[in-house]
C-alpha cells in the first residue's frame, strides 16, 4: 500500500497556524478543515460554518435567475406592444400630414 505525502498547502496552513495564529484556532474550534493530497498538491477544504452562506448563496442565485426571466418576459412584452401599436401611429402620422395639407390647401384657396 503506497502513502501519499500530504500535499503543499496543508503543511503551510499548519505552519502558519503552529507558529503565528495560536489564539485564532482555539477561538475558531468549530472551523474543521480537511485537506486530502491526491498527488500534484491539491488541497480542498471546508468548513462548518458554510452551510449557512451556502443557503444564502443559492437563495440569492435563485432570485437572480428569476429576475433575469423577468427580464427577459418584460423585453419580450415591450417588443409586442411595439409591434401592436406601429399600426396605430402611422395612422395618427396620416391624419395629422392630412390636417396641415388642408390646412395649407385652405390658406392657399382663401388668398
Amino acid at each position: 500500500m503506497r502513502v501519499l505525502p500530504p500535499c503543499r498547502g496543508a503543511v503551510k496552513i499548519h505552519r502558519f497556524l503552529r507558529v503565528k495564529a495560536q489564539p485564532l484556532v482555539i477561538a475558531s474550534a468549530v472551523c474543521i478543515v480537511m485537506c486530502t493530497g491526491a498527488g500534484g498538491g491539491r488541497c480542498w477544504c471546508s468548513s462548518a460554518p458554510l452551510s449557512p452562506q451556502e443557503a444564502e448563496i443559492d437563495s440569492i442565485h435563485q432570485l437572480v435567475v428569476g429576475a433575469t426571466e423577468n427580464i427577459k418576459e418584460g423585453n419580450e412584452d415591450i417588443r409586442e406592444a411595439i409591434k401592436n401599436n406601429a399600426g396605430f401611429r402611422v395612422w395618427v402620422l396620416f391624419f395629422l400630414v392630412m390636417c396641415s395639407f388642408s390646412l395649407l390647401f385652405l390658406d392657399w384657396y382663401d388668398s
